[in-house]
């Protein structure tokens, strides 16, 4: 699992490996995250 922080923008971004790819969840502060293919 990855964490990256944007302190500019104030998200936060997790990438999660797959077997099959991986999911990134980017999160604003506050907001729920939005999942996508990565």
């Amino acid at each position: 699992m990855y964490i990256t922080f944007d302190r500019q923008q104030g998200t936060v971004q997790v990438q999660m490996p797959r077997a099959h790819g991986c999911v990134a969840v980017i999160s604003q502060m506050g907001t729920k995250g939005q999942g996508q293919h990565c």
